[in-house]
Protein backbone atom coordinates (compact mmCIF):
# COMPACT_ATOMS: atom_id res chain seq x y z
CA UNK A 1 0.00 0.00 0.00
CA UNK A 2 1.84 3.34 -0.86
CA UNK A 3 1.63 6.35 1.33
CA UNK A 4 -0.93 8.36 -0.35
CA UNK A 5 -3.39 5.90 0.67
CA UNK A 6 -2.11 5.15 3.96
CA UNK A 7 -2.49 9.19 4.75
CA UNK A 8 -5.81 8.78 3.77
CA UNK A 9 -6.76 5.97 5.40
CA UNK A 10 -6.18 7.43 8.78
CA UNK A 11 -7.71 10.49 7.99
CA UNK A 12 -10.58 9.22 10.14
CA UNK A 13 -8.69 9.42 13.33
CA UNK A 14 -7.17 12.96 12.56
CA UNK A 15 -10.24 14.36 12.13
CA UNK A 16 -11.90 12.66 15.13
CA UNK A 17 -9.10 14.59 17.55
CA UNK A 18 -9.63 17.11 15.72
CA UNK A 19 -13.32 17.03 16.64
CA UNK A 20 -12.15 15.80 20.22
CA UNK A 21 -10.15 18.80 21.04
CA UNK A 22 -12.02 21.66 19.56
CA UNK A 23 -15.01 20.55 22.22
CA UNK A 24 -12.45 20.27 25.08
CA UNK A 25 -10.52 23.49 24.57
CA UNK A 26 -13.86 25.46 23.24
CA UNK A 27 -14.89 28.79 24.21
CA UNK A 28 -18.04 28.36 25.50
CA UNK A 29 -20.18 25.12 26.39
CA UNK A 30 -22.16 23.17 29.20
CA UNK A 31 -21.46 20.75 31.55
CA UNK A 32 -23.72 18.13 32.46
CA UNK A 33 -24.87 14.30 32.18
CA UNK A 34 -25.35 14.52 28.42
CA UNK A 35 -22.41 16.30 27.40
CA UNK A 36 -20.33 13.83 29.61
CA UNK A 37 -22.15 11.42 27.18
CA UNK A 38 -21.11 13.18 23.91
CA UNK A 39 -17.76 13.53 25.42
CA UNK A 40 -17.49 9.12 25.77
CA UNK A 41 -18.57 8.81 22.85
CA UNK A 42 -16.60 11.12 21.18
CA UNK A 43 -13.49 9.65 23.08
CA UNK A 44 -14.76 5.85 22.50
CA UNK A 45 -14.93 6.85 18.38
CA UNK A 46 -11.79 8.59 18.56
CA UNK A 47 -9.57 5.52 20.13
CA UNK A 48 -11.56 3.07 17.63
CA UNK A 49 -9.52 5.09 14.52
CA UNK A 50 -6.44 5.20 16.32
CA UNK A 51 -6.89 1.44 16.59
CA UNK A 52 -7.94 1.61 12.90
CA UNK A 53 -5.29 4.15 11.77
CA UNK A 54 -2.28 2.04 14.22
CA UNK A 55 -3.27 -1.22 12.11
CA UNK A 56 -3.47 0.97 8.98
CA UNK A 57 0.30 2.32 9.04
CA UNK A 58 1.80 -1.66 10.18
CA UNK A 59 3.21 -3.10 6.97
CA UNK A 60 4.27 -6.29 5.95
CA UNK A 61 7.84 -5.85 4.07
CA UNK A 62 9.83 -9.27 2.16
CA UNK A 63 11.18 -10.59 5.74
CA UNK A 64 7.32 -10.94 6.74
CA UNK A 65 8.34 -8.76 10.22
CA UNK A 66 5.37 -6.36 10.85
CA UNK A 67 6.88 -2.72 11.02
CA UNK A 68 5.18 0.61 11.47
CA UNK A 69 5.24 2.84 8.60
CA UNK A 70 7.50 5.82 10.02
CA UNK A 71 5.20 8.97 8.29
CA UNK A 72 1.82 7.64 9.21
CA UNK A 73 3.43 6.49 12.36
CA UNK A 74 5.29 9.82 13.32
CA UNK A 75 1.82 11.32 12.43
CA UNK A 76 -0.13 9.03 14.52
CA UNK A 77 2.05 9.44 17.77
CA UNK A 78 1.83 13.24 17.41
CA UNK A 79 -1.76 13.34 17.17
CA UNK A 80 -2.34 11.23 20.08
CA UNK A 81 0.04 13.29 22.19
CA UNK A 82 -1.99 16.00 21.43
CA UNK A 83 -5.41 14.63 22.30
CA UNK A 84 -3.83 13.00 25.57
CA UNK A 85 -2.44 16.57 26.63
CA UNK A 86 -5.61 18.05 25.49
CA UNK A 87 -7.31 15.96 27.95
CA UNK A 88 -5.44 15.05 30.85
CA UNK A 89 -3.65 18.89 30.76
CA UNK A 90 -5.57 21.43 29.34
CA UNK A 91 -4.30 24.11 30.89
CA UNK A 92 -1.43 23.58 28.37
CA UNK A 93 -3.23 25.36 25.61
CA UNK A 94 -5.79 27.48 26.99
CA UNK A 95 -3.48 29.02 29.71
CA UNK A 96 -2.79 28.33 33.51
CA UNK A 97 -4.78 29.77 36.03
CA UNK A 98 -3.65 32.60 37.94
CA UNK A 99 -6.73 33.45 40.13
CA UNK A 100 -10.50 32.01 40.96
CA UNK A 101 -13.12 33.39 42.80
CA UNK A 102 -16.35 32.58 43.60
CA UNK A 103 -19.86 34.13 44.01
CA UNK A 104 -23.35 32.78 44.80
CA UNK A 105 -26.10 33.80 42.91
CA UNK A 106 -29.11 33.60 45.61
CA UNK A 107 -31.39 34.72 42.64
CA UNK A 108 -31.01 30.93 41.70
CA UNK A 109 -31.66 27.67 43.15
CA UNK A 110 -28.20 26.80 44.12
CA UNK A 111 -26.35 28.65 41.96
CA UNK A 112 -22.69 29.31 41.55
CA UNK A 113 -20.89 31.68 40.15
CA UNK A 114 -16.94 31.05 39.34
CA UNK A 115 -14.23 33.69 37.54
CA UNK A 116 -11.23 31.90 36.42
CA UNK A 117 -8.95 34.46 35.06
CA UNK A 118 -5.59 32.95 32.99
CA UNK A 119 -1.72 34.45 32.67
CA UNK A 120 -3.12 34.95 28.90
CA UNK A 121 -5.68 37.94 30.09
CA UNK A 122 -8.40 35.24 29.03
CA UNK A 123 -11.22 34.69 31.80
CA UNK A 124 -13.63 31.86 31.98
CA UNK A 125 -16.76 32.35 33.54
CA UNK A 126 -19.18 29.47 34.67
CA UNK A 127 -22.11 29.29 36.01
CA UNK A 128 -22.66 26.35 37.96
CA UNK A 129 -26.09 24.83 39.25
CA UNK A 130 -26.63 21.17 40.62
CA UNK A 131 -26.79 18.95 37.82
CA UNK A 132 -25.03 21.04 34.81
CA UNK A 133 -22.89 24.15 34.51
CA UNK A 134 -22.44 26.79 31.43
CA UNK A 135 -19.14 28.60 30.92
CA UNK A 136 -17.89 31.06 28.37
CA UNK A 137 -15.07 32.60 28.03
CA UNK A 138 -13.55 36.20 26.93
CA UNK A 139 -10.69 38.44 27.40
CA UNK A 140 -10.22 40.86 30.51
CA UNK A 141 -7.40 43.60 31.64
CA UNK A 142 -5.71 44.41 34.99
CA UNK A 143 -5.11 48.30 35.68
CA UNK A 144 -3.51 48.24 39.43
CA UNK A 145 -6.10 46.81 41.27
CA UNK A 146 -9.13 47.33 39.15
CA UNK A 147 -10.22 44.06 36.58
CA UNK A 148 -11.81 45.01 33.73
CA UNK A 149 -14.02 42.27 31.81
CA UNK A 150 -14.33 42.79 27.91
CA UNK A 151 -17.55 41.40 27.16
CA UNK A 152 -20.47 42.47 29.15
CA UNK A 153 -22.14 38.88 30.42
CA UNK A 154 -25.27 40.45 31.29
CA UNK A 155 -27.81 38.61 33.93
CA UNK A 156 -27.43 36.06 35.75
CA UNK A 157 -30.35 34.77 37.55
CA UNK A 158 -31.75 37.94 39.49
CA UNK A 159 -28.19 39.46 39.42
CA UNK A 160 -25.40 40.64 37.03
CA UNK A 161 -21.92 40.49 36.22
CA UNK A 162 -20.45 44.12 36.71
CA UNK A 163 -17.79 45.06 33.82
CA UNK A 164 -15.40 46.08 36.52
CA UNK A 165 -14.22 44.89 39.58
CA UNK A 166 -11.89 45.89 42.40
CA UNK A 167 -9.85 43.63 43.61
CA UNK A 168 -8.32 43.02 47.30
CA UNK A 169 -6.76 39.92 49.16
CA UNK A 170 -10.24 38.03 49.61
CA UNK A 171 -13.09 39.20 47.25
CA UNK A 172 -13.46 41.13 43.66
CA UNK A 173 -16.08 43.60 44.60
CA UNK A 174 -17.88 45.42 41.44
CA UNK A 175 -16.86 49.17 41.03
CA UNK A 176 -19.74 51.42 38.60
CA UNK A 177 -18.39 53.68 36.07
CA UNK A 178 -17.00 55.95 38.09
CA UNK A 179 -14.31 53.55 39.53
CA UNK A 180 -16.51 53.32 43.01
CA UNK A 181 -17.83 50.02 44.85
CA UNK A 182 -21.50 49.97 43.87
CA UNK A 183 -23.60 48.76 47.07
CA UNK A 184 -26.79 47.99 44.80
CA UNK A 185 -27.89 44.86 45.26
CA UNK A 186 -28.23 44.23 41.81
CA UNK A 187 -24.41 42.88 41.36
CA UNK A 188 -22.56 39.52 42.33
CA UNK A 189 -19.12 39.93 44.72
CA UNK A 190 -16.87 37.11 44.66
CA UNK A 191 -14.84 35.50 47.03
CA UNK A 192 -11.29 34.70 45.94
CA UNK A 193 -10.65 30.99 46.32
CA UNK A 194 -7.47 30.18 45.08
CA UNK A 195 -4.65 32.60 43.77
CA UNK A 196 -1.19 31.45 42.32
Amino acid sequence: MNLFKRLLLISPFLIASYFLISSQLADYGCNGFIDATFFLAKLIICFIFFIYAVIISLRKRQSEKLKIEPISGVIILITFVIVFISIANKDVFIGKIILEAEGTNFGMEEGLEVLTFRNNNRVTYLERNIDFGCYKTFNYSITDDTISLENDIGLSGNLKISKKYLKNNTRLQPINSSNKIDTTSNYISFTIVSKK
